[in-house]
């Protein structure tokens, strides 16, 4: 007896995905927090924060995702229900009476069970058997993804030397998994199929579903293309073809393979990117452009995958990188060619990427090298820096005659360098510094709306940014203020006024642009008046208050970046509108219409197309698909049909993806 249907007679439709399930199977959404714990598995971090970003995975709080805790076999399924985009008829089913037995020890999940029997993807039969607390094993895992990715059995025989420990009804669907490139050996040359599956190889091998286009859990909010200019300021990406795109304070980036700033890409880098939900980018991925290039750094994993060496390395600019390594390839080392094996975690080598595989590996003799933020600089006579380490302690080093420096990747004068700046030094056989990288310059610049000053004394400036988030700085006594591109005194600024701040290396600020003056309010579109010779938007924010505004003759509205009109605005999108001094609104950016309850009158309900167009009471007509099983009630609580809504009628409706999810009659 198995929970699993017959290996060579039942289609699935599964992704695997990674769902952090607490106490009642609820899940803490990672949104709008960086998840924080992925250097431990540095190797996977890149599949991590890109399955975070598909909304697959999720955190704990905290924003710590435990890439090393096991995944269950209960939360494999709520993976798959999810995935599919029908959690809301899993909760629907919580109810539903069944005719097979539940595992006895189910204290959460009932309707994601249910809706796996309906989908084939568990026996009712044998429902009673399934252990939904165990671990899942890598076995179990490899069964999911050959029945989810529909893959023919494959009776060749594995080549693994515990192959003999997979089950035998289970080899070949294992073997088809392994052959198609969704899961790999470990190093030894084994498999071990018994072992748990951990959260982060989970989110490796669903990256790796996605990458080879057996599936995509957010096809919807992927986009590809080239960038033609950055923002940094405003946090916003323009891409060929598609405009502008904005992306979030804490959107994951990527390029080469290494995790970086957003002000590492560059215009001409092809980019692959994933949207939130309010459709800003979470996550970008540049592709690799590293051929020829070559890197030094220490030796940090050397893994063996399905016969291949995956070598691992810590570059001197601190960037992580991990390349397969090309067949044939040798260490050259003194004494001769070496066996890509006998290179040991921690040795300094240099290695050359060629179709983004390590071509060429050369062991070098390792350097000093020393970390810390500058403290003191010397340029006169014999050059010195004095640098303070992690551990708080000032180390002071000479500098050699002839010094690589290097900031952002260009080439910079000793003397350029600055007090606060996070420093790299390599130090030669006579112990002085013979390089110098900049890890992190210290130089920076916010922007928000100024909500205090203090103008005696110690001057302070207190911004709220675009999160809300008040933030309070000190201001230099000579600080340059500027507006209307005039020079100002800092006691001319006012409250309310969105102003750019620039920062030296202690964050104290040196220079101030208002960039103009107005307040940011955020909340849900509650009524529009878009006719007569006055405009109107009412706006209900998040502790239930409602507040009315009149829109500016020239006010401009937006989504993603583009510009639309006032028609395109539906009431009950979440929006984010700028208020000028005079109380008109004077730009409204919709945040989120896709995922939000609205109501209107049905002009029209077409089965075959499986829309709905409605009319809201602003005179905006909008028309939306439905989701494959969308919930249908009267007033109430009865399920009906399409067919059963009739034109002119009442309705509420929930967008899910921006697709009907639920419609409720109300008359």
């Amino acid at each position: 007896m198995s929970i699993f249907r017959n290996i060579r007679f039942c289609s699935l439709v599964l992704v695997l995905a990674v769902l952090l399930t607490l106490a009642g199977g609820e899940a803490l959404k990672a949104e709008g927090s960086k998840l924080v714990d992925l250097e431990e598995a540095s190797w996977a971090r890149q599949a991590i924060a890109e399955m975070a970003a598909s909304g697959v995975v999720a955190g704990y709080p905290g924003a710590i995702y435990k890439p090393y805790n096991n995944v269950t076999m209960l939360e494999a399924v709520t993976m798959l229900i999810r995935m599919l985009g029908l959690e809301d008829q899993a909760k629907a089913a919580e109810e539903d009476p069944v005719d097979y037995r539940m595992p006895s020890d189910l204290y959460w999940g009932r309707g994601y069970l249910i809706m796996a029997v309906n989908l084939g993807i568990l026996d009712g039969d044998y429902l009673y058997l399934l252990q939904p607390n165990a671990p899942a094993t890598r076995t179990e895992v490899a069964m999911l993804a050959f029945h989810a990715l529909e893959f023919e059995p494959e009776s060749g025989a594995l080549e693994f030397s515990d192959a003999d420990q997979i089950p035998g009804k289970y080899r070949d669907g294992v073997a088809a998994v392994v052959k198609n490139g969704i899961m790999q050996g470990l190093p030894g040359n084994v498999f071990k199929p018994n072992d748990n599956i951990n959260r982060a190889q989970m989110a490796v091998l669903m990256s790796n579903i996605v990458g080879l286009k057996y599936a995509d859990p957010c096809a919807n909010r992927r986009t590809n293309g080239v960038i033609s200019d950055i923002d940094l300021a405003g946090r916003m990406i323009k891409i060929k073809d598609h405009g502008s795109i904005f992306y979030t304070a804490d959107c994951e980036v990527f390029k080469n393979g290494n995790n970086i700033a957003p002000d590492e890409l560059k215009a001409g880098d092809a980019v692959q990117l994933i949207l939130d939900e309010s459709l800003y980018a979470v996550y970008i991925n540049a592709r690799l452009q590293d051929d020829g290039q070559k890197y030094r750094g220490v030796v940090n994993s050397i893994l063996t995958i399905d016969g291949q060496y995956w070598l691992g390395l810590v570059c001197d600019d601190g960037q992580e990188i991990t390349r397969a390594v090309a067949d044939g390839v040798k260490v050259d080392k003194t004494g001769g060619r070496v066996d890509v094996s006998a290179l040991v975690k921690g040795e300094y080598i240099e290695v050359q990427i060629l179709d983004n595989k390590i071509t060429v590996i050369n062991f070098l003799a390792s350097p000093a090298i020393l970390k810390g933020v500058i403290n003191e600089l010397n340029s006169r006579g014999t050059p010195g820096i004095t640098i303070r380490d992690d551990a708080g302690k000032n180390v002071k080093c000479v500098v050699a005659g002839i010094v690589a420096v290097e900031r952002d990747g260009y080439d910079i004068d000793f003397d350029d360098l600055e007090i606060g700046e996070l420093v790299r030094l390599e130090l030669n056989s006579k112990g002085l510094v013979s390089r110098i990288r900049v890890l992190e310059s210290v130089t920076s610049q916010v922007e928000g709306e100024i909500r205090d000053l203090t103008v005696r004394g110690t001057l302070r400036i207190t911004l709220r940014d675009d999160e809300g988030k008040d933030v309070r700085y000190i201001v230099l006594d000579d600080v340059d203020v500027v507006r209307d591109s005039r020079d100002i005194d800092f006691n001319d600024l006012d409250i309310g006024e969105w102003a750019r701040l620039k920062l030296n290396s202690k964050d104290r600020v040196y220079y101030i642009e208002v960039m103009e003056k107005y307040s940011v309010i955020e909340g849900a579109v509650n009524d529009l008046i878009t006719d007569g010779s006055q405009k109107m938007i009412r706006i209900r924010k998040s502790n239930g208050s409602r507040m009315q505004y009149n829109l500016a003759r020239n006010a401009e509205y937006y989504r993603e970046g583009k510009s639309i009109s006032l028609s395109d605005i539906v009431i009950g999108a979440e929006v984010k509108i700028r208020v000028n001094d005079d109380n008109y609104v004077t730009r409204i950016e919709i945040t989120n219409d896709q995922d939000i309850t609205l109501a209107g009158t049905v002009i029209y309900v077409s089965e075959g197309d499986n829309k709905i167009k409605i009319e809201q009471v602003s005179g905006n007509r909008f028309t939306y698909s439905f989701v494959r099983v969308p919930l249908l009630e009267d007033k109430r609580g009865d399920k009906i049909k399409l067919r059963d809504i009739d034109d002119d009628a009442e309705v509420a409706i929930v967008l899910q993806n921006g697709k009907v999810s639920s419609l409720t009659v109300h008359d």
